[in-house]
């Protein structure tokens, strides 16, 4: 045997010789016979006679029993941690992609055409069109124009209308010779080429008999040489007359 083995057992022996002594100590007071007993034993009586003495305090509740088993804590989950902005992945969407526009081809060296303006189609209804806005309104109960001839092989127009009233016989005779004058300028002024111009013109007029009667006052017609030469816009209207080729006037509107 080893001396630390000789240790160990030497200890063990100690400490059971050790509880023994305890053992029969703790008996011998605990006996009935023993003094110590009794003295314990009148120890407790006078205790439990001087709390019985004691008032009860109703005030105060009874102690609440202990209870004989806890039940085992459940285990509550605890609260789920929320991600921080950090933890979440955003997801972020792809740029799309910017369409790059295409170069645009140069202007060709393509010939614009310009559209020619439509050409005025000359004819009667042309030339119709102009002498009315020439005269225009009359102020008589009688047509402003009564006729109009236009022979497009010679160029020859013819125009028949009726003189209108004025307040005297020189205002008449002075309306008569703008309308003439009108006329002129217009045609000469369109695209229509005039080789003669004839106009005749009407007002109403009181015979020997005293009837009153539309009669042709003024008969007078100008050659293509003449209706290009006279300048219609500023030629006097007491001189055209003068100018005429062919003249048949009324002696009530001679000047």
């Amino acid at each position: 045997m080893t001396k630390r083995q000789v240790a160990i057992f030497l200890t063990l022996a100690a400490a059971v010789v050790a509880c023994m002594s305890a053992l029969c100590c703790a008996v011998f007071i605990l006996t009935p016979a023993s003094p110590s007993y009794y003295a314990t034993r009148t120890a407790r009586s006078v205790a439990w006679a001087t709390e019985s003495a004691r008032p009860t305090d109703t005030s105060t509740p009874t102690g609440t029993p202990v209870p004989t088993h806890m039940p085992t804590a459940v285990d509550t989950p605890g609260p789920t941690r929320t991600p921080s902005p950090a933890d979440t992945p955003t997801s972020v969407p792809s740029p799309t992609a910017t369409m790059v526009p295409t170069d645009t081809p140069p202007p060709t060296d393509t010939p614009t055409t310009i559209p020619s303006p439509t050409p005025t189609v000359v004819g009667s209804a042309y030339v119709e069109q102009l002498v009315q806005d020439a005269l225009g309104p009359g102020n008589r109960d009688v047509p402003r124009i009564s006729n109009i001839v236009v022979n497009m092989e010679t160029s020859s127009i013819a125009v028949k209308w009726a003189i209108n009233d004025n307040l005297t016989e020189g205002l008449i005779k002075t309306g008569l010779w703008r309308d003439v004058s009108e006329v002129a300028s217009a045609l000469t002024g369109g695209q229509y080429h005039v080789q003669y111009l004839r106009m005749i013109g009407s007002f109403s007029m009181i015979d020997a008999y005293g009837n009153t009667s539309e009669m042709e006052v003024v008969n007078v017609a100008f050659e293509e040489d003449t209706l290009y030469r006279a300048n219609w816009d500023a030629i006097d209207y007491h001189n055209v007359y003068l100018i005429a080729d062919h003249l048949y006037l009324h002696p009530a509107f001679a000047w």
